[in-house]
């Protein structure tokens, strides 16, 4: 940047001006070194034509050196300007920033209690086998699982075989008599589930992926396995399954343990994660 003249610039300019006047006039009147009488040299003013041309030239030199300072200045202005935009856009998207890491801190505080909850709630579950042995947790799961299986191949192959039933119908027939019995356990896990995963769904979270990843690690085979056998009944509702579909909440069913695979053509095949490249 440079600097604005000083008032002793000023000053020194004013002495040369007036010297280059009084020089001007003095050669004007003693020229011939003798004292001449003005009047017979023309008008007194055109004693001073010379240092008038100077000043005029001066003067056009001084507004140009305005001109061209308050370019500089202007140019000032805007770089001024344009930093002052630079820190306020920096200020925006540190404070965009600190809110989006507000938002995150608020979400992952209230997902992980939930589930927290979800965890909970499946270790809570308890269920007595046959031989009245308490199983708890994912091992009641597991044989709640099995037992459907049991249940569906007794209908399909074994003594209680139904002919007239196409799979379909003797799938949803064998699982409504399943739920029937077990609904109490069932139906508060899967609306805790469901839970869980709407809410990540409905918040602003840019990678809600993770988030049901970490849910899907959470699911045992038994657990993929009934939650497919869910997705395919009646207790089911179309958005639980829509977000199934998108995170692909399925794709860890164990094939080798399908009781349902002549219907498996009604799942979608996202919710296998067939078709998500971020699963």
């Amino acid at each position: 940047m440079r600097k604005r003249i000083s008032g002793w610039f000023i000053i020194f300019v004013a002495v040369i001006a007036v010297a280059l006047w009084l020089a001007n006039l003095w050669i004007g009147l003693h020229y011939s070194g003798t004292e001449t009488i003005i009047g017979e040299r023309g008008t007194f003013g055109d004693v001073f034509g010379a240092v008038n041309s100077i000043f005029t030239g001066m003067a056009f030199v001084g507004v140009i050196y305005s001109i061209a300072m308050q370019r500089e200045e202007l140019f000032i202005a805007r770089s001024e300007m344009t930093q002052t935009k630079k820190i306020l856009k920096e200020q925006q998207d540190n404070l965009r920033d600190q809110n989006l890491a507000t938002k995150k801190q608020v979400f992952e505080s209230t997902f992980f209690k939930m589930f927290d909850s979800f965890v909970s709630l499946t270790n809570s579950i308890v269920i007595r086998n046959e031989e009245l042995e308490q199983l708890r947790g994912k091992d009641a799961i597991d044989f709640l699982f099995k037992s459907l299986q049991r249940r569906y191949y007794e209908n399909k192959e074994g003594v209680h075989k139904i002919t007239t039933d196409s799979s379909e119908e003797l799938f949803d027939r064998v699982y409504d008599h399943f739920f029937h019995d077990f609904g109490h356990e069932l139906s508060h896990y899967f609306r805790t589930l469901y839970t869980l995963l709407n809410f990540v769904e409905n918040s602003e979270m840019e990678d809600k992926v993770f988030y049901v990843k970490l849910v899907r690690a959470q699911l045992s085979d038994s657990e993929a396995a009934l939650l497919l056998c869910n997705y395919l009944s009646v207790n089911t509702t179309e958005r639980f399954n829509m977000i199934q579909n998108k995170y692909g909440m399925l794709k860890n069913v164990d094939t080798a343990h399908l009781i349902v695979e002549d219907i498996l053509h009604l799942v979608a095949p996202q919710a296998f994660g067939r078709t998500r490249s971020a699963s």
